[in-house]
């Protein structure tokens, strides 16, 4: 599957850390979508098919934790974990806890990109 028919749901109320990964991945030809909270997210999810999500943690409404299992429950998409708080989740606990990937704020877009392709590599 080529970059351009992939399609990812990048999670976070705050534009200063989803704003550049969205140009970036969008600028390498996914198909890239926003939610500001995660009732928005899991009403974009169960209306479009992604091939990946990537979720804040402190998004309001419905935690990066608890969407992520609801998204686990629904169908297999891989997930990528994003905090700014390391000691609020390591990428040991998030890997335990069934993420894909995780990413600590502020991330590089060069970091992004990597954990981005490890997800599809799989």
């Amino acid at each position: 599957m080529s970059a351009e028919t992939r399609r990812i749901l990048i999670v976070d109320d705050e534009p200063l850390s989803s704003d550049p990964m969205k140009i970036m991945l969008e600028k390498e030809g996914f198909q890239v979508d926003t939610a500001l909270d995660g009732l928005e997210a899991q009403k974009k999810f169960s209306e479009n098919t992604y091939d990946l999500v990537v979720t804040d943690l402190g998004i309001p409404f419905l935690d990066g934790i608890r969407l992520m299992e609801w998204i686990k429950e629904t169908r297999s998409v891989p997930v990528i974990l994003m905090t700014g708080f390391a000691e609020y989740l390591s990428e040991e606990a998030a890997h335990e806890i069934g993420a894909d990937g995780y990413l600590l704020k502020p991330f590089s877009l060069k970091q992004a990109r990597k954990i981005v392709q490890t997800c599809f590599s799989f």
